[in-house]
C-alpha cells in the first residue's frame, strides 16, 4: 500500500474474500507490529479487529488513522463491536456508543464513527 525508504513503518493491504487485511509493519526489521481486519460494504465499513503489538506505543493509531482516511474518502461510517476493556482506545478515536449488546459469552458495545 505505501512504500518509503526513509519510513519508519509501511503499510501493506490485501484483499481476501470481500475483506481487506491491512498490516502495518516496521520497515528496519521487517516485523509486523499490528494489523486489522474490515469488511467494504457498500454503504458502510465493518471493522472486524485491529491488534496492535506492543500495545501503547502507538501502532492502533496509526491503523485507525488509515481505516478512517478509507472511509473519508469513500464518504462511509465505520461501524464496530467492542468489548468493554477496548471502549476508551475507540473512544479516544471519535467512536461513539450506538449500543450494548450482552452475547451468551460476554457483552460487546456496537460503536461507529462518521466525519
Amino acid at each position: 500500500m505505501t512504500e518509503c525508504k526513509i519510513c519508519r513503518y509501511r503499510f501493506h493491504k490485501e484483499i481476501r474474500d470481500k475483506t481487506v487485511i491491512i498490516t502495518l509493519v516496521e520497515t528496519k526489521t521487517e516485523k509486523e507490529v499490528g494489523y486489522m481486519r474490515f469488511s467494504d460494504n457498500p454503504d458502510y465499513i465493518e471493522l472486524e479487529y485491529i491488534v496492535a503489538n506492543p500495545t501503547g506505543q502507538g501502532f492502533g493509531s496509526k491503523l485507525m488513522r488509515v481505516i478512517k482516511a478509507i472511509a473519508k474518502a469513500q464518504n462511509k461510517p465505520i461501524y464496530l463491536d467492542a468489548f468493554n476493556y477496548a471502549i476508551s482506545f475507540f473512544v479516544k478515536h471519535q467512536f461513539m456508543v450506538i449500543e450494548e449488546k450482552q452475547t451468551k459469552y460476554s457483552e460487546l458495545v456496537r460503536m461507529g464513527w462518521q466525519k
